[in-house]
């Protein structure tokens, strides 16, 4: 049963639907949260949905399982991808995406303060 929804999960995790897998992984970890695969899957979902920090609690949870071991490689291999994508948004903070800074925004607000001061 378990082995068809990781399955099922990876399916969709490959084929991009994201919201898809994460809720199959979601279940299955709420019946094995040990399971080590599925955290690790979940923790592709989440970076490739841009939660980062999320993912790296994920990350140190799954460290703490005794068959992390075995994962030890896709482990370090993801820590380092989400911290080369957060950095990557620190550096270049401009832009649409939903963690830059709010450009619009605060051009707003500067013009609203100058219109007061004057």
């Amino acid at each position: 049963m378990v082995e068809k929804s990781k399955k099922l999960a990876q399916t969709d995790y490959l084929a991009g639907n994201w919201f898809e897998a994460e809720a199959k992984l979601l279940q299955i970890l709420h019946d094995f949260p040990r399971d080590a695969e599925s955290q690790l899957l979940l923790v592709g979902v989440l970076r490739r949905t841009r939660r980062f920090r999320p993912a790296l609690r994920r990350l140190a949870h799954l460290e703490t399982f005794d068959s992390a071991s075995r994962w030890r490689y896709e482990i370090l291999r993801e820590r380092a991808i989400i911290e080369r994508r957060i950095a990557e948004e620190i550096e270049e903070p401009f832009g649409d995406d939903p963690n830059d800074l709010p450009t619009e925004l605060i051009a707003e607000n500067i013009k609203k303060n100058i219109e007061e001061i004057l």
